[in-house]
């Protein structure tokens, strides 16, 4: 009933708002050019020369307040002007390193793009790529650019330069029709609108970080002290022979040995810190070289990751080189996308080969990797040899191959040797009379061998005779022996303002079948976005990166530690591959009139194919701008879900408002305030009448202050209570769980200590009260209850990390 009301009414409201609002943008005073300017402005081309030329000669307006600095100004004239354009800082007007942070801040949004997207546009910043050598699939690297968008503004350039001319300015892409104006703000950073004479000029940048913190985390949720205690404790019970191993094939003695050895480097670390230096050489923008090196917080060398490459590209034919480290991705992600981030909800992935020296090592391939193309054909090979971390059962097979290296035994972060090979053909079917422009078919393939076996099995990780088996077909149906091949094809086309693409794939070991399908329509005023998505259990190819609810193992067994033979294995929930699913997923953005926006809505409703679970999710944010730049936004999430039934609750509903405002105080100063409150009702099973209320929630606001152009301040300070319901927030470290009840605050310095020469300094203090209330339990798999007394438990964290980056 809910999906046969709430969808169709959902699309019906969608396409009365597209078919009776009217847009009002106005261009942007820092692109128009003179003669625009006079035109839209309704004033005498003598004045509008003079604004372009004082722009010009200042590197841009930075507020209207410059205009009355222009020679020949007076009231009637700024009014027009005030009236008639809008005011969006130039790039030059802007530091560099702003623009860097600024991508960066990107991140960290719960909505944001991936940090390999941040590190190709960030090599845009640094050399930005003229407009008129981009091809459809190079536009379709930046957010916001929709198929749509690629298609006009790649026929466009190819007509102009059929007759011999060029775009002439940045808001020519503006007025493009069926433009966006979320794809030309997208564009805009990343672009020139002319060749650049010194595309052959040398330059690079040196990036140095250092990340410092005094409680000693693991994982998100998770301090030093309570896995040491986890560990501890299963030791302790093949001491004391509190569970029941005979007959179960395990090995306690080897069981034993590796619990210690994990014991052994939780013992030795002590709070040294995250250490990481990247070094990025350019000859503008057809030979690119990049070296990493990184220190994670348990290694005991000072360097423990190696990354480098160097790359030839933009010529004749040969589009890109690469040899070293680098990053593989096409289609909708679900052949090969070799990045070891997962994140919900999320399509848009740049595409192609990169170079990498990104914080990724459990999937980075390394070797090489060559892309060739034409008007007509692209076709891309690459092949890869390297060692992976993987857990090894009691026969001398192995389950799967895991992305955490943090704490785990030496000889298994290179247990397996993984060789790959693979490639992609893509025809550009566009260049054919009568299809349309865009129509693009691909075809991929990614074959991987291994030098051991795999065999996953539950016993190695299930606590053996206790109430509750392991049976967690995502675990079981993974890929059983030394090899895996994966083919499939991708599609796209446009007509108008419609598009659809996707991809389909097949794995021939175990034939699992994955899919992805895109609708997509775009309006003047905003954008509606259909997929369907479906990932068979037995498709379980670890570089799938498909849009998806949930990764694979989240709310498997292995989210529960406890359970587990190894407690440090419940990290396997963090393997970035999606949770086989099938559903359905509309998003909308929506400019409702000048001031009142719909940012971002979506519905997703899907069912989980290993329990046969459903569930829905909707999620809306609206913001309203009574002044420019005076923003008010309010988000609300609903989501229900049915639960695994082997505990005590069936489902799910959770509800969460988060209120918003943004408005700077002076010139000098930028403030923001946030507000939210959850709560999520649990229902119980069928055998129990069990019913749950949590709640929680947190304000927290920061203020941005600007003493001059080189040195600037944010300060920010949130406080929560949970009762329950963890809170979370994004903060210049990334997402922050907040749990019991508590507050923290911390600021960030930026300052220009010299011409090219940025330093960022940040610093967080952090402060956490959880109240444990008497209570009975009953320990596994004994069935006496025993009651605990209550107690609370007070946790503080220091945090300092330091950033300092320059540039030639």
């Amino acid at each position: 009933m809910f999906r046969k009301i709430i969808i169709p009414a959902f699309f019906m409201i969608l396409a009365f708002f597209l078919e009776t609002t009217e847009a009002n943008v106005a261009p942007n005073i820092n692109d128009v050019t003179a003669q625009e300017l006079s035109k839209i402005a309704q004033i005498p081309v003598e004045i509008s020369i003079n604004i372009i030329k004082w722009r010009n000669e200042h590197d841009g307006f930075r507020t209207y307040l410059d205009l009355w600095k222009v020679s020949g100004m007076d009231i009637s004239t700024f009014n027009k002007v005030n009236s008639s354009t809008s005011l969006f800082i130039s790039k030059k007007a802007r530091s560099f390193f702003g623009q860097i942070e600024r991508l960066h801040e990107r991140l960290l949004d719960e909505d944001g793009p991936g940090t390999a997207a941040v590190d190709v546009w960030e090599s845009y910043l640094i050399t930005p790529v003229d407009v008129h050598s981009l091809s459809m699939d190079d536009l379709l690297q930046f957010q916001g650019v929709s198929l749509i968008d690629a298609a006009v503004l790649s026929k466009t350039v190819k007509e102009r330069k059929e007759e011999g001319s060029r775009l002439s300015g940045y808001y020519t892409i503006r007025r493009l029709e069926n433009f966006s104006s979320s794809g030309y703000f997208g564009l805009r950073p990343f672009i020139n609108m002319y060749d650049s004479k010194n595309k052959y000029a040398f330059h690079g940048d040196v990036r140095s970080e250092l990340d410092f913190t005094t409680l000693d985390m693991v994982g998100d949720s998770y301090t030093k002290d309570e896995w040491i205690s986890s560990l501890e404790a299963a030791i302790d019970d093949i001491n004391t022979g509190y569970h029941n191993y005979e007959g179960t094939g395990i090995d306690t003695t080897r069981l034993k040995k590796r619990l210690e050895q994990e014991l052994s480097i939780l013992d030795k670390y002590k709070s040294q810190g995250v250490h990481s230096d990247r070094v990025r050489l350019f000859m503008g923008n057809n030979i690119i070289a990049g070296v990493a090196l990184r220190h994670e917080q348990f290694a005991e060398k000072y360097y423990d990751l190696y990354k480098g490459y160097a790359s030839v590209q933009n010529y004749p034919y040969l589009h890109k080189l690469i040899v070293g480290d680098y990053r593989v991705t096409f289609g909708e992600g679900l052949i090969v996308d070799n990045t070891d981030e997962y994140r919900a909800r999320s399509d848009f992935r740049t595409k192609g080969i990169y170079g990498d020296i990104s914080s990724n090592r459990a999937f980075s391939f390394r070797g090489g990797a060559a892309e060739m193309r034409n008007d007509f054909v692209s076709l891309t090979a690459f092949g890869s040899m390297q060692k992976r971390a993987a857990y090894e059962n009691q026969d001398g097979t192995y389950s799967l191959m895991y992305n955490d290296y943090s704490i785990i035994p030496e000889e298994e972060k290179d247990a397996v040797k993984e060789t790959a090979l693979g490639g992609h053909l893509s025809m550009n079917l566009g260049e054919l009379n009568p299809l349309p422009w865009g129509t693009q078919l691909g075809f991929t393939i990614l074959k991987t061998k291994y030098d051991k076996i795999f065999n996953p099995q539950e016993a190695t990780f299930d606590i053996p005779n206790d109430s509750d088996y392991m049976d967690t077909k995502t675990f079981s149906t993974l890929m059983k022996g030394d090899k895996r091949t994966v083919i499939g094809g991708d599609f796209r086309t446009i007509i108008g303002f419609w598009g659809l693409s996707g991809e389909i794939a097949r794995q021939s070991e175990g034939e699992g079948l994955a899919y992805m399908i895109k609708n997509y329509f775009q309006h003047r005023l905003g954008y509606l976005s259909i997929a369907k998505r479906r990932y068979d259990l037995a498709y379980d190819n670890p570089y799938n990166r498909g849009f998806s609810e949930h990764a694979r193992f989240e709310d498997t067994m292995f989210e529960k530690d406890y359970r587990l033979n190894d407690p440090l294995m419940s990290l396997i929930q963090d393997y970035p591959t999606p949770k086989p699913e099938d559903g359905w997923y509309a998003e909308t953005r929506m400019r409702l009139s000048r001031n009142i926006t719909i940012t971002r809505a979506y519905m997703d409703l899907w069912t989980d194919l290993d329990t046969g679970g459903t569930g829905s999710r909707f999620q809306g944010e609206v913001e309203y701008k009574p002044v420019h730049p005076l923003r008010f936004r309010i988000r609300h999430k609903h989501q229900q879900r049915e639960l695994p039934k082997t505990g005590n609750y069936s489902e799910s509903v959770t509800d969460e408002t988060t209120f918003s405002v943004f408005s700077p105080v002076s010139r000098q100063d930028f403030l923001a305030i946030s507000t939210r409150y959850g709560r999520v009702k649990l229902m119980g099973t069928e055998n129990t009448a069990l019913r749950e209320k949590m709640e929680g929630g947190f304000l927290n606001s920061y203020l941005n202050h600007r003493f001059n152009e080189s040195l600037s301040l944010k300060l920010g300070v949130t406080y929560w209570t949970t009762n329950g319901m963890s809170q979370w927030e994004f903060d210049e470290r990334g997402i922050d769980f907040l749990d019991g009840r508590g507050y923290k605050t911390y600021l960030v310095l930026i300052n220009k200590i010299g011409k090219n020469m940025d330093l960022k300094g940040f610093y967080a203090y952090k402060r956490s009260v959880y109240d444990h209330n008497s209570f009975m339990y009953r320990p596994d798999p004994q069935d006496e209850l025993i009651e605990h007394p209550g107690f609370t438990d007070v946790r503080r964290e220091h945090a300092l990390g330091f950033q300092l980056y320059l540039h030639w």
